[in-house]
């Protein structure tokens, strides 16, 4: 079962793509349940990482917050554990929170991200949260707080995803026509 619980976490990371999100999510409860039952903490967070992700995907974002509480609830006892995995966590819950027009528990959840990212030396997740904590000075119409974040990003050139590097530079491109 173990062999089969662990192919579990990587079809999580990839069933989006391959349109397999529901048949995915039901394995990935069973998954989180046995790795629960059998104490296999490690490969229970890096599945409810990849979960937060695909919630996410699918606009789940309530689904996002209930599974951070209660793997926070379940982890928090295992400080050196759940401080190797908390970042992505933590930085999912606050996209989730972000999406739901939540700014303030959006930040809560970023500067915990940010802190847990800064403490390991992330650097990418470091700068990820940051562009995060922009889009919620963006949405809120803090034009000049969310330039000087996105200027720090692009500064940084430590992103490897296109997709990301479009992002920023849209969003700041966004922020100077609201100021003019």
């Amino acid at each position: 079962e173990l062999g089969w619980a662990m192919s579990v976490i990587g079809r999580t990371g990839i069933c989006i793509e391959v349109n397999q999100g529901d048949r995915t999510l039901n394995e990935a409860r069973q998954a989180l349940h046995y790795f629960r039952e059998q104490n296999y903490w490690d490969y229970y967070l890096r599945l409810c990482k990849n979960i937060t992700h695909v919630y996410n995907r699918l606009g789940k974002y309530q689904d996002i917050i209930h599974l951070f509480e209660k793997t926070r609830a379940k982890t928090g006892e295992l400080p050196e554990l759940w401080a190797r995995h908390m970042g992505i966590l933590a930085n999912n819950a606050g996209l989730a929170y972000l999406h739901l027009s939540l700014y303030h528990d959006a930040r809560n959840h970023f500067e915990l991200a940010l802190g847990n990212f800064i403490k390991s030396g992330k650097h990418i997740g470091i700068f990820i949260v940051k562009g995060n904590i922009a889009d919620i000075e963006r949405n809120l119409g803090n034009y000049r707080e969310a330039l000087r974040l996105y200027h720090e990003i692009i500064a940084a050139d430590c992103y490897t995803d296109s997709t990301y590097d479009y992002r920023v530079k849209l969003n700041l491109i966004e922020c100077y026509l609201m100021l003019n």
